[in-house]
């Protein structure tokens, strides 16, 4: 390949790209509006409370997110963005900015994240599927223990749950809440007392399927409201 010509594929790359992300910034805007939710469309660090409620995925990267939505949902703060990091295969990634010259081997990941609070303060956790393919070491770094279900083997060979307090987890994740997290495989849920996170790893929702992951959002709310009831 000539030197003209490579320079030319790399132009071509890079004006999809900057193309791509216009047409997905427009089609999220869209989205939040038809919603009827506040819409940010810039980058933006992490508002205050979410940075310091302490969550394992923005210990990943940057705390810089994008396409920031807002609302209200039935006496709570609802909202859903895209954080994004750099981390090397398998492994985890880093906090700081990473040096363009530490790119190499490096793979980008990207997720869509809900982040809801909460009305009652729920347990720490951290829920993830258990064949990922990410190192994580959320054990170690929030002194959570493996929390796993006697009667429920299904549940434990797709999940791996984590916590401080195994009784109460118990008794939050019941059989409804389990069922449904069978049902929707893949899923990451962090709690943070009255804030929450709900995200797949290394997934970004196309801006038609934002109403359908807003609802199963909601959903997943309402059976952990209904669980902490009795936690």
């Amino acid at each position: 390949m000539t030197k003209t010509l490579f320079v030319l594929v790399v132009v071509a790359v890079i004006a999809a790209a900057i193309y791509y992300e216009w047409r997905r910034g427009d089609a999220m805007e869209a989205t939040a509006n038809r919603l009827g939710l506040d819409f940010l469309p810039d980058q933006k660090t992490l508002p205050a409370p979410l940075a310091a409620a302490g969550f394992d995925l923005f210990a990943q990267g940057p705390p810089l997110i994008r396409f920031y939505m807002t609302g209200q949902r039935d006496g709570g703060r609802l909202a859903l963005f895209e954080f994004t990091y750099s981390a090397a295969p398998a492994g985890e990634g880093e906090a700081d900015l990473p040096l363009q010259d530490d790119q190499v081997g490096m793979e980008r990941r990207a997720q869509t994240v809900i982040w809801a609070v909460l009305e009652r303060e729920l347990p720490d956790f951290d829920l993830a599927p258990a064949r990922g393919v990410h190192q994580r070491r959320v054990a170690d770094r929030f002194g959570f223990i493996p929390v796993t279900f006697d009667d429920d083997r299904a549940f434990d060979r797709d999940y791996r749950l984590l916590g401080r307090d195994a009784g109460r987890l118990r008794r939050l994740f019941d059989p409804a809440l389990r069922h449904y997290l069978l049902q929707h495989p893949g899923l990451v849920l962090e709690s943070r007392g009255r804030n929450l996170l709900i995200y797949h790893f290394g997934r970004l929702t196309d801006p038609k399927r934002l109403p359908a992951l807003l609802q199963q959002g909601r959903e997943l709310l309402d059976l952990l409201e209904s669980a902490a009831a009795g936690v």
